[in-house]
């Protein structure tokens, strides 16, 4: 467990906030040693670069050693195709895992890829089976989601997905997390719910994207007081502003 630990730990990426034109803030917390939940941010070059999130179906080794699978294919994937679309990615990925590495075991993957073009001044994404990302506009004060795309990554060869894109602007924000979040609960049983995922984004607005993943966790955790320690799950956030 402790060399599963080490593992994961080496595999997340380190100060994710140096991406030039943007600033990124991330929190990871596995609900055991090791979970598998699991996040990127990857530079292409100095205008562009991508941020994936993802979620394993199971908790422990068995989802750390997947999680980890998948963070590597992606990565080589990447580096042969910088310029691949994120559909291509996704479909890639999904053949790789489900002959490779899932096979006939009972896993599976959810996954939101997203790429920033800051030249083009547009947000590439596909969404394979994922929850949806919330999207602040800044110029409008309102917030969108970046809807699934296409199904889960692992269990379906042949599988296919969508790409779609979003303009972007100064001062916009995406924020991006896996069901711990959402399916986090309090002491009666009740779930901490989307709507209240939505609720701290606007609340929070202001925060960097450090500082705003600092207070979703105090959130979550001012949510959850009283609640049995079997109810946590992993709980990964990620926000992006456009600078």
């Amino acid at each position: 467990m402790a060399i599963a630990r080490q593992v994961q730990e080496t595999i997340l990426p380190q100060d994710v906030a140096r991406i030039r034109g943007a600033e990124i803030g991330a929190i990871y917390y596995p609900a055991r040693a090791v979970g598998g939940d699991f996040y990127d941010v990857i530079r292409l070059d100095d205008e562009s670069f991508i941020v994936i999130i993802g979620d394993v179906s199971n908790k422990g080794v068995p989802a750390a050693l997947v999680m980890s699978a998948s963070s590597g294919i992606i990565k080589a994937i990447i580096k042969d195709n910088p310029t691949i679309a994120m559909d291509e990615l996704a479909s890639n990925l999904n053949e790789l895992l489900a002959s490779e590495i899932v096979k006939d075991r009972e896993m599976f993957v959810t996954l939101l890829f997203v790429k920033f073009d800051l030249a083009r001044r547009a947000l590439y994404y596909c969404n394979a089976g994922h929850l949806p990302g919330l999207y602040w506009d800044e110029s409008e004060r309102t917030i969108d989601t970046l809807p699934t795309s296409g199904p889960i990554v692992g269990q379906f060869p042949g599988a296919v997905f969508k790409q779609s894109m979003v303009p972007i602007e100064s001062g916009d924000r995406l924020f991006m997390f896996t069901d711990g979040l959402t399916e986090a609960m309090d002491a009666e049983g009740n779930l901490f719910g989307r709507e209240r995922a939505e609720q701290v984004f606007v609340a929070e607005i202001e925060l960097s994207p450090h500082e705003f993943c600092r207070k979703v966790k105090e959130w979550v955790d001012n949510f959850a007081a009283g609640a049995s320690e079997e109810t946590h799950d992993d709980f990964t956030i990620l926000q992006v502003r456009v600078e």
